[in-house]
């Protein structure tokens, strides 16, 4: 017996990764050595993949550098982190740019999950009965 889902096309994700190796004579006190651009692209086919790479590839070109974020790479030991700032390299501080595709073990989710959430809102609660389930509502904080 056949499903439906037999009839759908295989798709795969897979994590691609940039890689700007920055020419050392060029590259700021405390700057990394090499920065990175990440993605997580969903493809059909291997051709599919490599022309979605080379479109990336095209793009660093035509922008003149990598726009790369700061999460990791970069923290100052002497002030706050500045994680989660992005910031353009230019082209002329890379020696070259390589880049790598790993496929994801399982699909990159794309919509919001279920998720339950209990919340007894005192300690008789806790002990006497069950919690109550609610639907997760991302807007709440």
């Amino acid at each position: 017996m056949t499903s439906l889902l037999d009839n759908e096309p295989k798709t795969a994700d897979y994590f691609i990764t940039f890689y700007g190796h920055v020419v050392e004579d060029k590259r700021p006190e405390g700057f990394p050595k090499i920065v990175k651009s990440t993605f997580i692209v969903r493809v059909l086919s291997l051709d599919e993949l490599k022309k979605l790479a080379d479109q990336e590839a095209i793009r660093i070109v035509k922008q003149g550098g990598m726009v790369i974020s700061l999460g990791e790479e970069i923290e100052d030991p002497d002030g706050p982190s500045i994680s989660g700032n992005r910031i353009f390299i230019p082209m002329h501080m890379f020696a070259y740019i390589s880049s790598e595709y790993k496929k994801l073990a399982a699909d990159f989710p794309t919509g919001q999950p279920e998720a339950s959430v209990t919340n007894p809102t005192s300690e008789s609660e806790k002990e006497n009965e069950t919690p109550k389930k609610r639907k997760y509502d991302p807007s709440i904080n």
